[in-house]
């Protein structure tokens, strides 16, 4: 009995991660670390949500919010003062990047205003959580639910837009290390 050869896989998302995986390990981990502190943070705003005193969920997700996007910039080092800390090209290529691929609160001081910009994108999710813990049991599961989800959401894309900029800005610094380094004889 033989069998047919496998088909070529065409590069998919799955395959274009793994290749940047192996271009830049370490960022690779300090994203995985971030996705587990969103999780853990995700959860601790489902717990929020699952309290009954009107208004605390969205003082324990706003709090949350604004602390862990500051963590993630921190881990990549790109809050204001790391980016501060650096030389004048490799500020520059770091502020380039971050125009370039639009990040919100990469690189800024994560302030209410910065997380109410973001809470913006999501805020029919967070009115419909609201609405949802005036029903018995299923309402505050649904809420717990959505609150999870909207928290993990924001959370996974600042890490995702965080490691597009710590990419690009690493690829400019080695591009222009490749452009001054000396010519040989």
């Amino acid at each position: 009995m033989t069998t047919a050869p496998r088909p070529r896989r065409l590069p998919g998302a799955a395959a274009e991660h793994r290749r940047r995986a192996r271009a830049d390990p370490a960022l690779q981990r300090i994203a995985e670390r971030c996705r587990r502190r969103v999780t853990r943070r995700a959860l601790l705003s489902a717990g929020a949500a699952a309290v009954p005193v009107l208004g605390f969920d969205l003082l324990v997700d706003f709090g949350v919010l604004r602390r862990l996007l500051h963590e993630v910039n921190a881990e990549f080092g790109l809050t204001p003062a790391q980016i501060a800390s650096l030389a004048a090209r490799d500020r520059v290529s770091v502020y380039r990047a971050i125009d370039a691929l639009g990040a919100t609160a990469v690189g800024r001081v994560v302030t209410a205003q910065v997380v109410a910009l973001l809470a913006r994108r999501l805020a029919r999710r967070l009115a419909s959580k609201t609405l949802l813990r005036h029903v018995p049991l299923a309402g505050t599961a649904i809420a717990a639910a959505l609150s999870f989800a909207a928290l993990k959401a924001l959370g996974d894309r600042h890490v995702a837009d965080c490691l597009r900029v710590a990419r690009a800005a690493r690829r400019s610094q080695r591009l222009r290390a490749r452009s001054v380094a000396p010519v040989p004889r």
